[in-house]
């Protein structure tokens, strides 16, 4: 269908991105985190039992994902003992089935550390842990870090549990060119970096990852360093932009067009996943009308097909599409 008018363009991109799958490569919750169905939604009503059912002061963005979670799930004003019978009989298998749904999560990346790997489960399909690599993993020698002997420790740990994404935190410049970005490369695992606390200069980073040929990239950097980080990948398309402040999307979006990730949750429980997505979906949307409304005065043509090829992109199709190439190449035995 064309899009002829600033309504009927505003209506189409909401709806877009508000039903949009996600791939969400950064949820944080611990992976001895054992808390019932819903524990967090009954603390919740617990502490106000009247946020449903009267005046309410202005709500933080916590609260507020908490509420929308709740509403997306049709657990919105029943109290909170009620609200725990009804949960009970849910097992944890169930539950998480219902949280992804209700966030439309089509993957999940859950960040743990590296040594605790071993004790995530997953109960549903769509999640897959993400270990994360920090200082801690280098053990010092006497001449200082052996890197052959923890590229050698990470490639066991890649191999005994076979994530495809690897996140790296604090790492000074030796530790990824060593160790990090070859064992990704050999084991054709996605590395998330994360850049500007502690660790090598983000220039330098970025010109390491530059480097490698065979390496896709995941970078997220300190609110300072956002937008130029974003000019220097503009034509990297083996490094996405993870946006971590809101208010670089219309930036991003000027300079990458859908080839940057505009959202990861790193909810701390999986309660919080509906809810934070809701929301920021709110501000995507409004971000894309501006750009497409400019694009409608300059006489561009848009249709509601499109529209919807972008925002799928834009919320899960640059990861999946990774994901897609790396099984591709696993089958063939590349």
């Amino acid at each position: 269908m064309i899009i002829s008018d600033k309504q009927n363009l505003k209506r189409t991109v909401r709806q877009a991105v508000r039903y949009c799958q996600v791939y969400d490569c950064q949820a944080e919750w611990p992976p001895e985190q054992k808390a019932g169905p819903g524990t967090a939604y009954i603390e919740f009503l617990e502490q106000d039992p009247s946020i449903f059912t009267g005046p309410v002061p202005l709500q933080s963005g916590e609260r507020m994902a908490t509420l929308a979670a709740m509403k997306s799930l049709d657990l919105g004003g029943i109290p909170a003992r009620q609200l725990r019978e009804t949960l009970e009989p849910y097992s944890e298998e169930a539950w998480q089935r219902e949280l992804l749904d209700a966030a439309r999560i089509k993957r999940v990346l859950v960040k743990v550390p590296i040594e605790k790997a071993a004790q995530f489960e997953a109960h549903d399909g769509r999640i897959s842990v993400m270990p994360e690599i920090d200082p801690s993993f280098f053990a010092f020698g006497r001449f200082g870090p052996d890197f052959n002997r923890c590229a050698v420790k990470l490639r066991y740990v890649v191999r005994q549990h076979n994530p495809r994404h690897l996140f790296a935190n604090g790492l000074d410049l030796p530790a990824l060119q060593f160790c990090v970005l070859p064992i990704c490369e050999e084991e054709n695992c996605v590395l998330h970096l994360r850049l500007g606390i502690g660790g090598a200069d983000a220039t330098d980073c970025l010109r390491l990852l530059q480097d490698r040929p065979g390496l896709r990239s995941v970078v997220s950097a300190e609110d300072s360093l956002e937008c130029s980080v974003i000019d220097r990948v503009a034509k990297e398309e083996r490094i996405l932009v993870r946006l971590e402040n809101p208010d670089h999307l219309g930036y991003a979006l000027d300079r990458l067009g859908t080839r940057f990730i505009p959202f990861a949750s790193r909810a701390k429980a999986p309660e919080m996943l509906p809810g934070s997505w809701i929301l920021e979906k709110e501000r995507i949307w409004r971000a894309l009308t501006d750009v497409y409304a400019l694009m409608l005065r300059l006489g561009c043509t848009l249709s509601s097909e499109s529209i919807e090829r972008d925002v799928e992109r834009l919320m899960y199709g640059n990861l999946s599409e990774w994901d897609l190439k790396e099984e591709e190449q696993n089958e063939s035995g590349i």
